[in-house]
């Protein structure tokens, strides 16, 4: 089989293709490149590799989540956002995309690809690499997958940096790393490609074990490397028989570096390594100063800069199926005090107790704790899904003493304030309470779905959410607020800023939303950044808000349709 009808294969047929035969390199590609998507994070493990030009590459495809993805690698030069690009073109064809599994309908612009994989499955790719040394951008073609989910195929020409690289492979329970001259090998050899990679230990269960590396390194002229090592759980370099990186322990992905002089010459590289039990990974890779960059590993390290080590991914999700999840820390878009839930189906909300009022609506996944991991965090956390919405910040309720009083989002004071100056003249804003809101807290019902309570001047408010799927699966949240005590004339409630009157099904556009409302007199008014969508609030009395994405992911329906 010729190189041309190797990639046809792959291509042809996108939603209901029968799965193409292996061409005849199969079982001897030139290059093994795996990519898994990580659990609850939508992201794939790798943003980029390497191949050589013209090389016959076997693409493993891993979907390790519990959401529907596939990887489409392009033609055409670019960047992540080229492949980004791309799939919102996908996106745009709404249910012809669909019935594609989100593939596109023309098949020449693409080089390799999945098809939509579902939880736990994998698929092997089997291509060939452009001659021309370039980018060329893979992205995951699912609805609002390609912001986060995309990457680059970088074709180079370059020698392995081992001709000479083998492998020892321990069983064994560690808590650090173990003295390998005391143990036999379970298995051992030669590693094919010269890279180093956890792949060796084949099809066995991947935890408690242990690796050495051992091969030769030439360096063509005097340089300075700074070598990163990123393991998880404990790994050791080890040049010229000395001891120059450790890693060791058991711990959570971590990288380490070191800037090392070293002559022209051979020199000779160790690489040890264990895996207790959880998540595995080892790499190694190093900066010249003259020289750029070498990867001694299939997987690069973390960081290449210890001063800038990136976040640790912990995406939050329920813990039984049909439940919600709460997250309460710093949540961008809310005060301090926001309390984020997210509910099955991939809805979420944001509802900030410093106003009684929800700040935040938003569909896909919920939220990336990793930034509050430890201590009280680095800022605040933006949702991890998309289409996010902000229907009305502020206070909810308001008593009008007339139509056109405007709408106090938030009770601001000024006071004087100048830094080591004893009669201060500049005055600066704050935020202050507000005297007609109180606070109540929440209960959670037997699905973890809170149900928030607050008092405004004489009423008490219930607040509580719940998925509500609209027609063709469009994601919806179903909002009821219940009023009860005594009412005061006038007294409104400030339900969106919306972009134009509602459609024959009672939704007005807000945004990403549409927004009905049951149970009170709607009225619009101008507002700063559209209309005000308010009702006359009554007690005893109920609000029942419908809030609808206007869309199926990536799909053109309208809500309510």
């Amino acid at each position: 089989m010729n190189r041309l009808c190797v990639i046809v294969v792959v291509l042809l047929g996108w939603g209901d293709r029968v799965k193409a035969e292996p061409p005849e390199w199969s079982a001897a590609p030139d290059a093994l490149v795996i990519v898994k998507t990580t659990e609850g994070t939508m992201r794939y493990n790798l943003t980029e590799f390497t191949v050589a030009p013209g090389a016959r590459v076997k693409l493993r495809v891993e979907n390790e989540d519990g959401l529907q993805h596939n990887l489409v690698l392009l033609r055409s030069e670019g960047n992540p956002a080229a492949g980004l690009a791309f799939a919102q073109e996908i996106w745009a064809e709404g249910e012809a995309a669909l019935a594609r599994g989100w593939m596109p309908g023309d098949s020449s612009k693409v080089l390799a690809a999945s098809r939509l994989l579902d939880p736990k499955v994998s698929e092997d790719l089997y291509f060939v690499a452009p001659e021309k040394a370039a980018d060329y951008p893979f992205v995951c073609t699912v609805p609002g997958h390609a912001t986060i989910m995309n990457g680059i195929m970088k074709v180079r020409q370059a020698k392995p940096a081992f001709k000479d690289l083998r492998y020892q492979l321990y069983e064994g329970d560690w808590s650090s790393l173990p003295d390998f001259g005391s143990l036999t090998p379970l298995a051992s050899g030669l590693v094919p490609d010269g890279m180093i990679s956890l792949d060796v230990i084949g099809k066995r269960k991947p935890d408690r074990f242990a690796l050495v590396f051992e091969g030769t390194l030439e360096v063509e002229t005097d340089d300075e490397y700074e070598f990163f090592l990123g393991s998880d759980d404990g790994s050791r370099l080890i040049l010229d028989g000395e001891g120059e990186l450790e890693n060791n322990g058991i711990h959570p992905p971590k990288t380490v570096s070191k800037k090392l002089k070293l002559t022209k010459g051979r020199h000779s590289l160790r690489l040890q390594y264990f895996e207790a039990a959880g998540g595995e990974a080892l790499a190694l890779a190093a900066k010249r100063k003259k020289g750029g960059l070498i990867q001694f590993s299939r997987e690069a390290p973390s960081s290449f800069n210890k001063k800038d080590q990136p976040l640790p991914v912990i995406a939050l999700r329920p813990v039984k199926e049909g439940e919600a999840v709460l997250y309460r820390n710093f949540i961008l878009g809310s005060s301090p005090r926001g309390i984020g839930v997210g509910y099955p189906g991939g809805v979420n909300l944001c509802w900030d107790a410093d106003v009684c009022n929800l700040a935040l609506l938003w569909r896909g996944a919920f939220m990336d704790a990793g930034r509050h991991w430890s201590g009280r965090g680095v800022g605040d956390q933006p949702p991890m899904g998309f289409d996010v919405a902000a229907p009305a910040k502020g206070y909810p309720l308001q008593i009008l003493s007339n139509p056109e009083e405007g709408w106090r989002a938030f009770s601001i004071g000024k006071i004087k304030s100048e830094k080591d100056v004893p009669d201060p003249q500049r005055e600066i804003d704050l935020k202050l309470p507000n005297p007609d809101y109180q606070f109540l807290g929440y209960r959670l019902d037997q699905h973890r779905f809170p149900e928030f309570r607050f008092r405004f001047r004489g009423m008490v408010v219930t607040d509580r959410s719940e998925p509500e799927p609209g027609p063709g699966g469009v994601e919806g949240l179903l909002r009821v607020l219940t009023f009860s005590g005594a009412d005061e004339p006038r007294t409104m409630q400030r339900i969106a800023l919306v972009q134009g009157e509602a459609d024959e099904s009672g939704f007005y556009p807000a945004g990403p939303i549409a927004i009905r409302v049951e149970g009170g007199q709607t009225q619009l008014r101008p507002g700063e950044g559209g209309q005000e969508l308010l009702v006359a609030i009554t007690s005893p009395g109920e609000l029942r808000i419908h809030y609808r994405w206007t869309s199926v992911i990536g799909g053109r329906g309208a809500a309510g349709k």
